[in-house]
Order: C-alpha cells, then structure tokens, then sequence
C-alpha cells in the first residue's frame, strides 16, 4: 500500500463535506422530457440522425435503457418487451423500473418513431427513459507528469470558455510535488490517524462496490481478522469468498485503504486502513478488466442497502450521468446508507472528461465527491492536476438531467 505517486484519500468516515451538483435539463425532446439527459446525448441533431451506443451497455447486440414505468403496468412492459428483437432484462416492481434491450428505433429515439412520437416512449405508462451506461474503475495514475512540460490540451478553451479559469499548470499538484506515502500519511493527511480521533471505525460496515477482494479466510484473516461481512458478486449473483475473487487489485487496494489492520495488536502502523475496526461488505461489480455496467452497480447498491451497509465506496465512475444510478442512491440514502463515498475521476487533462465523473456528481447531500492529492500537511497540500473538478451540471453532454 505504499506508492509514489499522489495518494487518492478514499472513504473517509470522519471528514463530511457534501458536494451537491445543480442539475440542468436538457431540450429538444417532444416527448417532454420523457427521455433523460443521457439519451437525448446518445442521439444526433434531436433524434433524426445516429444513436451513438459507445457509451451503452448492450445486450444480445441490442442498446440496453432503463424505463420507469407508472404503477401497475408491469403486464404492459413485459408485454411490449416480448415483441420480436427485444429483450426484457430486468424487472424491478418496487422501483416501477424495467430494463430492456432494444433497437433505439422501437424505444422512439431516432428515425420516423421520434418524428411521428411513436415508439416505446409515446406510451402513456411510461414516465421516464434512460440509457444503460458502461461505468469502469477509476484507473490509478502510476506516472505522473512535471508542472515544466505542462501544455494546454487541444480544445481546451472550448471547455473553460465562459465557466472558469484555462488550463493551467499553477496551483496544482505535480510530479515533483508527490511523495512516497504510506496509509499513515495519508490518514494524517485528512486528520484521521489517532492524533486526531478518537474512533477506528468499530461498529461501522462499508460496502466497497468495485472489482472485488482477495482475502484468505473469512474468520481469520491476516488482514481483516473476522471483519469481511456478506461478500457478492452482482455480475454472477454468487456469493461468497470464491465469488469476490480481485483479478484486478482495485477494489482490493480501496478495501484496504479503508479498513485494513495487518496488526491488530498496535495502533497507526504505516499500513492501517483509515477505518481499521470497520467491517468491509466486498461487491464485486467490476470486472476483472476494471469495466461494468448500469446494472451490476445498481444491484450492488440494492444489496448494499438490504444488507445493512452504513457507507458505500465506489471508486468508479462514467462521464455519463446515470439517472438510474442517481435514484437507487437516493433510495439508499433513504434506507439503512447513511454515506456514500464515490472519486470523481482522473481524466482532469482530457478537456471532454474534466468535470466531475458520475456518480460522483449526484445532486445528493449524502454523497462526497473525493479528489486525489498529495501527501503533505494538510495545511499545504494539493489537489492532484490530473483529479477532476467541478461543479459538474452536465453542460457539455446534456447528460445531468
């Protein structure tokens, strides 16, 4: 757990501060407003050109889209779904929402169904459509770059222009402002190491949706003692350790920066997690590759919520707003979730992807936004230059609706 390199300081338990997103609607629809944001983006000059599925989970070769339908019309979503080159993939009756693979034709997307407003959405028990979007694990930065070579990327202006300031290598954190950090710096960095509280995460579980965790044994663990509760793997349904098996490391790396404690006997060792009493519920909603989908997230934040999670990590992200991701978040703020920790993203150097990743971006105040920085005192140090920013309302893709 030790790198040098900027730390990514992930799922603190006892620094709180909100970030809220203002959502802005997009237009054009005459559907009013049927479709999300993230649809109407998918689509070219309002639906009468190409759907762009590149950001779209796909099922049997068809564009995959939430549809939130109105109460008592699961009999007419299963039976529009039965239809010929369509595929009902999930039916979730407590959230009236139903997921479907189709052709964007027959959703009434583009072509002459969105001309005519016929498809899928002119139907009077649909109240809401939104695409299936990819989501993939927030890549670690393992070379970083000096303030000396920095250059403003091509298109840059087009961005910032009328928002905030340009490009600029100042006030950021860079190469040669990194240094070798263990999890104990990285605790002093947020004021979480025993200098500064009192409390190690006892009594709290953490629900860590990401690519999975490797752990010996489930009641004595060299690293988690007895402390790895209710493991699931979303993409298979199965649960159990087998099951939670991390081909990757990433979500291995994140339960550990939050909760591992290789020596229970002492306090503030150098690879103490930053809760290290804290149970960790490992999701496996991640592939081995880091890549996911709307989905295998959605399901791990359902058994997040039934299982009793009082925090939910997620250091994954899409550049797509995901309404669907947004409400089962907000359905588990309402239930047994009290915090949700999610990163905001490394890709603040592509001009398209600067802005703060989804779900990150939730308009939601039980969700924190966490950005990387450098390891220093917590006075002087810096935000990483690669870690996104915000506010994000989903001005460049309409998606944030």
């Amino acid at each position: 757990m030790q790198r040098n390199s900027l730390t990514l300081v992930v799922a603190t338990l006892l620094v709180l501060s909100p970030m809220a997103a203002p959502v802005m609607a997009a237009s054009g629809s005459p559907f009013d407003g049927v479709f999300s944001g993230a649809a109407e983006g998918a689509t070219s000059y309002w639906g009468l050109g190409s759907f762009d599925d590149s950001e779209v989970t796909s099922y049997d070769g068809q564009p995959a889209f939430y549809v939130t339908f109105k109460n008592g019309s699961e009999r007419s979503m299963q039976t529009w779904a039965e239809a010929s080159d369509r595929s009902l993939i999930a039916l979730d009756n407590e959230s009236n929402r139903a997921l479907v693979a189709a052709a964007p034709e027959d959703i009434g997307l583009v072509g002459t169904a969105r001309i005519l407003g016929n498809g899928l959405a002119a139907n009077s028990y649909v109240e809401h459509i939104d695409i299936a979007s990819q989501v993939n694990y927030v890549e670690p930065m393992t070379t970083l770059s000096n303030a000396s070579t920095f250059a403003s990327p091509p298109g840059a202006r087009l961005v910032t222009l009328g928002r905030e300031a340009a490009f600029s290598a100042s006030g950021k954190a860079y190469n040669e402002d990194a240094n070798q950090s263990t999890m104990a710096d990285a605790r002093g960095a947020v004021r979480a190491d025993p200098a500064n509280v009192s409390v190690n995460g006892t009594g709290v579980t953490v629900a860590v949706i990401d690519s999975g965790l490797n752990y010996a044994n489930a009641t004595d663990d060299s690293v988690y003692q007895d402390r790895v509760v209710s493991p699931k793997n979303t993409i298979t349904n199965e649960t159990g350790r087998a099951a939670v098996a991390d081909g990757n490391g990433h979500g291995s790396w994140v339960a550990g920066a939050i909760a591992a404690n290789p020596n229970n006997t002492t306090t503030g060792e150098p690879l103490e997690g930053v809760a290290p009493g804290a149970n960790v519920m490992p999701i496996k909603a991640l592939s081995d590759s880091g890549g996911g989908n709307t989905q295998d997230i959605v399901e791990g934040i359902e058994y997040a919520d039934e299982q009793g999670a009082d925090i939910i990590s997620m250091s994954l992200g899409s550049a797509v707003y995901s309404v669907t991701i947004a409400d089962e978040l907000s359905e588990a703020l309402e239930g047994n979730v009290s915090l949700v920790v999610v990163a905001v993203g490394n890709s603040k150097e592509n001009p398209a992807l600067r802005y703060i990743s989804s779900p990150a971006d939730v308009p939601e105040a039980g969700v924190i936004g966490v950005a990387a920085t450098n390891t220093t005192t917590p006075d002087n140090a810096g935000a990483a230059y690669f870690s996104e920013v915000g506010p994000d309302g989903g001005v460049s893709d309409f998606s944030n609706e």
